[in-house]
């Protein structure tokens, strides 16, 4: 636009005390100007409070704001001619007045503000079409284009430097209720912030979409169910928020990212809140509803722990139904404190979740210290786990390590059967994935059928453990008598790292460990060297270690480690020998590395469909069982009719039914003392049991299969009690429904028996089992193998 040349009045005006109200600006009141305002819509109202009178009665309505400002002047107005500077204040303002008049033909001005030291802002409504953001932007671009060059040059003249005038726009969102100072000062910084960066007209028209969502609360909220994997059905509902599927931010990802970054992460979470509550439906007693939380709705007052709970109220919920995600992509820094300032939260009852753990920066002693309530693994830790040992073990170990700290694990990204199958194998409360549908709303009330849960502690954990014994792991340690002291033991361990120990001991039988920088830390305190330094090593050891005799198994000396307190988890373990003498130390690092070795070993055997153990686990459980001479009875379990099912139905429900035989034969084990489940391969299982136990196994067993079968055929095959196609010579025929043959055989251990003899006699009791039609079982009476007669 063209800007009038100042006259010879103007650029006479001297530096009055009106002039410092006027360049003090952040939102006070300039005096009127000598001339008078330009129109009787542009008014000087004072600070922020005059703002909200004024646009308070237009509560609801669609306000936009145009902020001008010439950057850093306040920085460069004492360096420039006085007269200058205050002619260049006073042609922003009249240019800015103008400039909205000409480009803005169809919007009303509402307020012309001072914001800063030469910074204004002109609030403004469109007098027809509200909410029509294309026009708006047009008029926008216009006013930037037609402003900010022409100024920046002419200012630039007047000064004797360079100057740059920038020119921004923002959206004022009060929602339906009364425009208060932080909506105000919000959309003033959003403004200011465009100002600064290159005039993008598209990614203004997406925030203009992003903020017609919000304000409309047309957003789509959907819930994941989340499997019981204890319990068998659905514990509760994960739920997310996404834009409509034809739009910009039907992504959810996408979605968030853009509230981040236009600064609206706060506000979307808060209305993502009041959604996922009010379409959530009803919810039984112990379901619970997995609502991620961000970072930006700590500060939130509406957040706060006793609004929220009057919100659950409301619908007849309580704290105890939600679970507040806080995921692990956030900063280690941020993740560090979020957990203690939601204290509050739990307190009232609400249990806390560290989402993505495994996906994120944060690590495992952050974990230790937020305390979570549930674990909800990464969904990247899932896939592919039935054919991947080591995430296998990555998941076992995070399982133990929630069992350790007492919170629950949840496992995300389950997608197949052959990975749920293998998930609820590790003991894991609860699962969720794609296999389990899309999220949905109305939300799902079912889960579908979920394998067994092979719980190891059920079914006979000792085919899991690492029984190699600790004292093979010891290494040679650094020993003092009890005698030495403090400064000694310092130049003792001198360069070494911080991990590194020195056992205190008297007469070879360790009374004390000391770690190299739990001393760090105590001398470097205040006066930690002048209280220690001369003293005895004995003030400052740690006097009760871990002992661990060496023929202790690896495992078990793990669990007593990981079991002590915070500060002490991970100080070295002292090794002894029977008579309590000093063998070495070994590191929690390498204890955990043996265990993790073992794991993978172990996973290499396990079957992938049902993630029971496989051939090298019952090998080692028997033998197991033959050291220790310990009578048991091996029950061999085979389904009959299996292949002319396959055929039929196709391996994905053949699939189902070995799920459901591995599941049936688990809860029968369940409570029983000592037993053992593996699964051969195919549809072949083996359990292990005490004599007695047996035949009350088979028993229940075949009642529970003979239930659940029929479920996994049609009603006219269920009606028939057979199903038509081919045996394994090719014939054609009606063959009856799948069944179970149980075979017993009994082993005493007393003397030693070849594999071929144990083989032999397993081979014939299943035969002879499955000649009996229908389900079944059959128990060699003869002699047990291994028993003196």
């Amino acid at each position: 636009m063209d800007v009038n040349v100042p006259s010879q009045r103007d650029a006479c005006m001297e530096w009055t005390s009106e002039t410092t109200h006027y360049v003090k600006g952040a939102l006070e009141t300039r005096p009127e100007p000598r001339s008078g305002p330009a129109d009787g819509e542009a008014q000087c109202l004072a600070g922020p409070a005059g703002l909200c009178r004024e646009l308070g009665p237009r509560a609801g309505a669609d306000i936009g704001v145009v902020t001008v400002e010439i950057a850093a002047f306040s920085r460069i107005l004492p360096e420039i001619d006085l007269q200058a500077g205050y002619e260049i204040l006073r042609q922003l303002a009249e240019a800015v007045r103008e400039g909205f008049a000409r480009y803005f033909p169809d919007c009303a001005l509402l307020r012309l503000q001072e914001t800063g030291v030469a910074a204004h802002a002109c609030f403004f409504s469109p007098r027809s079409c509200p909410g029509d953001g294309g026009g708006v932007l047009a008029s926008f671009s216009a006013f930037r284009a037609g402003l900010s060059d022409t100024l920046s040059r002419r200012f630039t003249h007047m000064a004797g430097r360079h100057l740059a005038v920038d020119i921004g726009y923002a959206r004022l969102d009060a929602g339906s209720g009364e425009p208060g100072p932080h909506h105000i000062l919000k959309a003033l910084c959003q403004a200011q912030c465009m100002g600064k960066n290159e005039f993008d007209a598209e990614r203004c028209q997406l925030h203009q979409t992003f903020e017609r969502l919000l304000a409309a609360r047309e957003l789509d909220v959907r819930y994941q169910p989340v499997a019981d994997l204890s319990a068998a059905g659905v514990l509760g509902w994960e739920v997310s928020i996404r834009g409509d599927a034809g739009g910009p931010f039907a992504d959810p990802l996408l979605l968030w990212d853009f509230a981040v970054q236009c600064g609206e992460e706060a506000s979307l979470d808060r209305v993502f809140r009041e959604l996922a509550l009010a379409h959530l439906g009803t919810v039984a007693e112990r379901q619970k509803l997995f609502l991620p939380i961000r970072h930006a709705s700590l500060d939130d007052p509406a957040f706060a722990p006793a609004r929220l709970v009057a919100a659950l109220e409301r619908l007849g919920l309580g704290p105890a139904n939600v679970v507040l995600s806080l995921s692990e992509t956030s900063g280690p820094g941020e993740l560090s404190c979020l957990f203690e300032r939601l204290e509050a939260h739990r307190a009232a009852g609400f249990e806390l979740a560290a989402d993505d753990v495994g996906g994120g920066a944060s690590n495992l002693l952050l974990l230790s210290r937020a305390r979570p309530d549930w674990i909800k693994t990464c969904p990247g830790l899932a896939e592919a786990v039935e054919a991947n040992p080591f995430k296998r073990v990555m998941l076992e170990t995070l399982a133990l390590l929630a069992d350790k700290i007492g919170a629950r694990m949840a496992v995300g990204g389950v997608a197949s059967d052959l990975a749920l199958s293998t998930v609820a194998s590790m003991g894991v409360a609860a699962a969720l994935g794609p296999h389990f549908g899309d999220p949905a709303c109305p939300k799902s009330e079912t889960v579908g059928e979920l394998p067994p849960k092979a719980s190891f502690d059920i079914l006979g954990g000792v085919a899991r453990q690492c029984s190699a014994p600790i004292g093979k792991l010891a290494d040679e340690c650094l020993t003092v008598d009890t005698q030495t002291t403090v400064d000694e033991v310092k130049e003792l361990l001198g360069e070494r790292p911080p991990m590194t120990n020195v056992v205190v001991a008297s007469n070879r039988r360790p009374v004390g460990i000391v770690m190299n920088y739990h001393l760090d830390r105590r001398l470097s305190t205040r006066y930690g060297n002048s209280l220690f330094a001369h003293k005895s090593v004995t003030r400052i050891m740690n006097p009760r270690p871990l002992l661990a005799e060496a023929t202790q198994a690896v495992e078990a000396v793990a669990r007593q480690a990981m079991n002590r307190e915070a500060s002490m988890v991970y100080d070295d373990i002292v090794v002894v020998d029977a008579e309590g003498l000093l063998v070495g130390t070994v590191s929690v690092q390498k204890m955990l590395d043996s265990l993790a070795q073992v794991q993978v070993e172990l996973a290499k055997g396990s079957n992938p469909l049902t993630g029971l153990p496989g051939n090298m686990a019952i090998e080692q459980e028997v033998n197991r069982r033959a050291k220790i001479a310990l009578p048991v009875s091996c029950v061999y379990v085979d389904l009959d009719h299996f292949k002319v099912y396959n055929d039929a139905y196709g391996f994905t429900n053949g699939d189902k039914v070995i799920l459901l035989t591995a599941r049936v034969l688990a809860e029968a084990l369940h409570g029983r003392p000592d037993c053992f489940l593996g699964h051969v391969g195919g549809d072949d299982f083996v359990c292990i049991t005490p004599r007695q136990e047996a035949e009350p196994l088979c028993r229940q067993t075949i009642e529970a299969f003979a239930r659940a079968i029929l479920g996994h055929y049609s009603p006219e095959d269920q009606i028939r009690g057979a199903i038509s196609g081919k045996a394994r010579d090719g014939t054609p025929g009606m063959f009856p429904l799948v069944s179970l043959s149980m075979g017993i055989v009994d082993c005493a251990f007393e003397i030693p028996f070849s594999t071929e003899e144990f083989s032999q006699r397993v081979a014939e009791v299943k035969k002879f089992a499955k000649t009996k039609p229908g389900n079944s079982y059959v128990r060699d009476r003869r002699a047990p193998l291994g028993a003196k007669v």
